[in-house]
């Protein structure tokens, strides 16, 4: 939730919001802060009268989706332990009238009706549903409360409701019905204005696609900056205006890089536009095109592979990195380049908790070895590799029995910051794809970034014949260089 640090100093507490919103009718999240370790509750008071409310804090916690746009969060009730100068939440449900007074501090409450009418965006020719927290893999992340406001969109453009998780502590449901209700307030006084406008917002706010497989995948517009440019009183009679400006400058398209299963770099993504779209890429002679509404994947000239080069999609310029496509085997041993998470929809996903991997040929037998980087807190009956060669697929987990894999004799070892596994493996594999996944972190992958919906890991070819090029280190045919 965006902040201004610009507060008003109280006797214990201080409001961190200079002009802060809250919504008549609906729960209401004000970020408070205090110095004193030992400072009593702040005082809160409508017409006078004390009036209930929840104290929580607001924890940022390792990325584990790439869905969300903001750093994911989790909301609980306070505690003895935090940090003083840890921003805190007062939650509150403000009446329907009434002055709201939060120690020194005196708020106004707003009331933002429902607009009269909304004009309808052209129907899309998929349908696409309101999306389920618990089972959607393309929707918010399903345990951040600050994340919900973006179902609460979809679910009232679907004219119905969106339920909160029955897991969530009170505190985090307040916080998202807070957030869920400034959005609502924020839509309203840009369809004061234009209700056309307000409507082609809320669709580029709650915008997906489907993909191959015809699941919803998210394909929104990031609403983080906007959201305290519609609410603040000094942008009065231009919302409209501020929210025209933001639709034009949305450019509706992800792009990543990944290899493909014939070992060729691949440009992949998502298009949540509504007509086809053109992008040039550096190094090609000719435009690609998009088709709209899809989640793609497109062939490339394996020249590419290896470099760095430009995309201009419209107004939109990015760099992106395309992987190799094969790995050349050679004396000490093939080190694969760092890995490289799987991209969110709004930025890339970091982990830290890296891993290393690299291939080598040991008395005539092809080995693997993949090396984790832990940390004392990091629990390893929950740090595991997902390791895939050819069409065989194992996984292994730090502490856990080791699995048995056809023509593969699979070993590890564990220390105090590491813990390493090392295949052995009867024939050389043609291609080779690592994942490894731990709790507080997201999944990373090699040989390049995984792909975020989750579909397929990339793949990368694996010439053994560059080791020896008098002949194999087995009987089993080997892919060369393209």
């Amino acid at each position: 939730m965006p902040l201004s640090l610009a507060g008003i100093l109280l006797a214990a507490w201080t409001v961190l919001e200079a002009n802060p919103v809250v919504v008549r009718g609906a729960p209401t999240a004000l970020a408070v802060q205090t110095d004193a370790p030992d400072s009593p509750p702040p005082s809160v008071l409508v017409d006078g009268v004390p009036w209930p409310y929840r104290l929580a804090t607001v924890i940022p916690v390792g990325e584990t989706t790439w869905e969300s746009e903001l750093q994911p969060t989790r909301v609980r009730p306070t505690s003895p332990d935090d940090e003083v100068r840890l921003p805190r939440l007062l939650l509150l449900t403000v009446p329907e009238s009434g002055t709201l007074q939060v120690g020194e501090t005196i708020i106004e409450p707003l009331r933002f009706p429902e607009p009269s009418r909304w004009s309808r965006v052209p129907p899309p020719q998929v349908p696409r549903p309101p999306l389920d927290l618990t089972t959607s893999p393309g929707g918010p992340d399903p345990q951040d409360p600050l994340a919900w406001w973006r179902l609460a969109l979809m679910a009232d453009q679907a004219d119905t409701t969106a339920q909160l998780p029955s897991n969530w502590t009170p505190e985090a449901k307040q916080a998202a019905q807070a957030l869920a209700a400034r959005w609502r307030a924020a839509l309203a006084l840009v369809a004061g204005e234009d209700p056309g406008i307000a409507a082609s917002l809320r669709s580029a706010l709650t915008n997906a696609v489907r993909d191959t497989s015809g699941r919803v995948r998210a394909a929104w517009m990031d609403g983080s900056p906007l959201l305290p440019k519609l609410l603040a009183p000094t942008n009065a009679d231009q919302v409209s205006q501020i929210a025209l400006e933001a639709l034009d400058a949305w450019i509706p398209l992800g792009c990543w890089t990944t290899i493909g299963e014939d070992g060729l770099p691949r440009l992949a993504g998502w298009h949540g536009g509504w007509e086809n779209r053109l992008i040039e890429i550096d190094g090609l002679p000719e435009r690609l095109e998009i088709p709209r509404r899809c989640h793609f994947k497109l062939p490339l000239p394996v020249g590419l592979g290896g470099s760095q080069t430009t995309l201009r999609a419209g107004a939109g310029v990015r760099t992106v990195l395309f992987p190799k496509s094969v790995g050349q085997i050679t004396p000490p041993a093939y080190r694969f380049d760092p890995p490289r998470p799987a991209p969110r929809l709004f930025g890339v996903q970091s982990s830290g908790l890296p891993f290393a991997a690299e291939c080598r040929v040991h008395n005539e037998t092809p080995e693997i070895f993949v090396t984790c980087v832990t940390e004392p807190q990091t629990p390893l009956q929950r740090d595991t590799l997902w390791i895939q060669l050819d069409d065989q697929g194992v996984l292994v987990s730090a502490n856990g029995p080791l699995p048995n894999l056809d023509g593969v004799i699979i070993h590890r070892r564990v220390w105090q910051d590491r813990w390493q596994v090392r295949l052995e493996c009867q024939s050389p594999p043609d291609s080779l794809s690592i994942r490894r996944m731990h709790e507080g972190g997201g999944p990373i992958a090699v040989p390049g970034p995984a792909d975020p919906f989750g579909l397929n890991d990339p793949r990368l070819k694996l010439n053994w014949l560059a080791w020896n090029p008098e002949g194999v280190p087995s009987s089993k045919p080997v892919n060369s260089t393209q």
